[in-house]
């Protein structure tokens, strides 16, 4: 036993945290720790730090959490039979599970051999073998909770992503993540220099400057090649898991874990649908068809029930899957010049304040309009301008003022025309009368290089992907009727 460990009365140190912790009932709670709670600490357990209260009460901590989550996700905690601890360490967390979750099979897994034995040892667990890289790790399979604190926080993008898509292929039907980041408050402290988690100058100007460009930063620690700090922001997250298949982002709790680390919650999802029967689906109006109207020599473009468009089917799988638009609580989103169809979606999802600006006959109407938006700075979540910005005549003047109410953090989907034969813009179509494509009703082509640049120097963090390419089967995009080709620019307030 670590010698610190025995300086901490444990008949004292639980009733504190039944205090604490004002979701836990006293008596359950002090009968079940006094039962089953090993007070055994490994000497080689460098989380104890000066402070044995502390390292129990971080245990707890992940594990209100994750009744949380489960009261949340309306699970059974009952319904917990298979649990894996990933990193266990030497059990900071492990052995709470016996405490909160006692029927359950528990297993554990760290890179450091010792720890995982000692967790074996003491906490009854299961080891199972970790590996340093994410595609060579076996898990269980049909495990309905895994806990991963403290380790996604300081691995590089790659892993974590890695290590999610193994860990979504190892959960049972309802199974749940729930996961540790450094989200804004580390980010700031990061930025103001307050503390900086021993980086060098230079690996911390490297992690924010990725942070800016991506959303994700990491940065290794001195002498370390593969181990070191990370940072995250939410819209990043919803956007990268959206790649997984099967795995959806729940909730996300900022300083959810002992007022430092996010909280983040992941749940097995169904997984796409794809209905069998007729050839075309609309996921827009949820009707099946035997075919799709025709547009400007597109076979198969418009749906016959609601008249969405192969970018309007396209567009509304993307808030779905790769944003938080469904998934968070008063969402406040901006809808310029609104299609129709998707207009109806928004307007009948209970988490979202819908709040639009109409289209105009005259163009110079709807520009009047967005250069003056009636919104407070900070105030939006996510704004969607589709088709719109090359009508615009002062475009430069529309973003900066878009960007000016919208959060920090928060998403802008700018959909432009863009053709392969234009990397940089053409301006002033409306003179031109000479061009290869109709402009009569356009300021403007944007090439599709310039544009992303011109939207990340205003200051935006710009993806830009061919989503129905990267995400959908063959299969799957005839059957929705969507182009190959589109491209989504996906943009987020730095």
């Amino acid at each position: 036993m670590n010698n610190q460990a025995q300086l901490i009365d444990k008949e004292t140190m639980l009733l504190k945290l039944s205090k604490k912790y004002k979701s836990l009932d006293p008596k359950d709670f002090m009968k079940a720790a006094k039962e089953r709670l090993s007070m055994n600490i490994h000497s080689n357990d460098g989380m104890i730090t000066d402070s044995p209260y502390y390292y129990f009460m971080t245990g707890v901590d992940a594990c209100v959490n994750i009744k949380k989550a489960l009261d949340k996700e309306q699970i059974d905690p009952s319904k917990i039979k298979k649990i894996l601890d990933l990193p266990c360490g030497y059990g900071r967390v492990s052995r709470w599970f016996n405490v909160f979750f006692p029927n359950a099979r528990l297993y554990v897994s760290d890179i450091m051999k010792d720890a995982t034995q000692y967790c074996v040892d003491n906490f009854n667990g299961i080891q199972i073998d970790s590996t340093p890289e994410p595609e060579d790790l076996v898990l269980p399979k049909n495990v309905d909770l895994i806990w991963v604190g403290s380790l996604f926080t300081h691995l590089p993008e790659k892993k974590v992503m890695g290590l999610l898509r193994q860990m979504t292929a190892s959960l049972s039907k309802d199974g749940i993540i729930v996961f540790t980041m450094h989200g804004d408050y580390v980010v700031d402290r990061i930025t103001k220099r307050e503390k900086v988690y021993n980086l060098s100058e230079k690996n911390v100007q490297a992690l924010l400057d990725r942070y800016d460009r991506t959303g994700f930063g990491f940065a290794t620690y001195p002498n370390s090649k593969h181990y070191g700090i990370s940072v995250y922001d939410k819209s990043w997250l919803y956007f990268a898991t959206g790649l997984i298949n099967d795995l959806g982002v729940k909730h996300i709790w900022p300083k959810g874990w002992v007022a430092h680390q996010d909280i983040v919650v992941a749940r097995k999802s169904k997984g796409r649908y794809v209905p069998s029967g007729k050839k075309y689906y609309c996921p827009c109006c949820e009707i099946s068809s035997t075919k799709f109207k025709p547009m400007n020599k597109r076979e198969n473009a418009i749906c016959p029930k609601c008249s969405s468009l192969e970018r309007n089917r396209l567009a509304y799988f993307f808030f779905e899957e790769r944003t938080d638009l469904f998934r968070r609580n008063n969402f406040k989103l901006l809808h310029v010049a609104p299609e129709k169809v998707l207009a109806e979606e928004f307007k009948e999802a209970s988490n979202v304040t819908y709040l639009q600006i109409a289209n105009k006959k005259e163009r110079r109407e709807l520009e009047t309009d967005l250069l003056n938006l009636k919104y407070k700075d900070d105030s939006i979540d996510g704004i969607i301008c589709n088709n719109v910005l090359q009508h615009i005549v002062d475009d430069t003047a529309v973003i900066k003022e878009l960007l000016r109410v919208l959060k920090k953090g928060g998403w802008a989907m700018l959909q432009v025309p863009t053709f392969r034969s234009f990397k940089h813009t053409q301006e002033n179509l409306r003179s031109k009368g000479n061009t290869p494509y109709d402009k009569s009703s356009k300021n403007r082509i944007y090439g599709y290089i310039e544009y992303p640049e011109k939207l990340t120097k205003l200051g935006f963090r710009v993806t830009v992907e061919e989503y129905a390419r990267k995400a959908f089967s063959e299969k799957e995009i005839e059957k929705f009727g969507l182009l190959k080709s589109e491209q989504i620019f996906f943009c987020v307030k730095k």
